[in-house]
């Protein structure tokens, strides 16, 4: 199920999330993954393996969660070197959805949906790996 619940930033819905909570302000569902972009910055991408990729532009940090729930968490420097081929492909898929939608002001070929923006709070205490996909 996809949803696009509106511009998170456009100011007209009258449900905005509390000062300080993380939300996400746009998605995309691919036809390996879903793609979220929240509102403190971080990228998640959860894979339908049920691995995940987290990237934290702030500190450039890697988080990965294996098929297993094992997370391991490294500079992005780092994780592009690693001897984990798991990961470094689930980067470098990414990598060029994320370049892909940059340059041409939208997602892939290989995309079923338009990126969407949704107005949803999501309660950290209550995340595996950063959030969960929607149904």
């Amino acid at each position: 199920m996809e949803l696009g619940l509106g511009n998170a930033d456009d100011g007209k819905n009258p449900l905005k999330p509390p000062a300080g909570s993380v939300y996400v302000k746009k998605w995309m569902r691919t036809r390996h993954a879903i793609m979220f972009r929240l509102s403190n910055k971080i990228v998640q991408v959860n894979f339908q393996d049920h691995t995940e990729i987290l990237l934290n532009s702030d500190n450039r940090l890697v988080t990965y969660v294996n098929k297993k729930g094992e997370r391991s968490i490294m500079p992005l420097s780092q994780a592009l070197d690693s001897n984990n081929q798991e990961m470094t492909k689930r980067l470098k898929y990414t990598k060029d959805i994320l370049t892909h939608m940059l340059n041409n002001n939208g997602p892939s070929s290989n995309a079923q949906a338009a990126p969407n923006t949704a107005k949803v709070s999501i309660n950290p205490s209550s995340m595996r790996g950063g959030g969960t996909a929607p149904g």
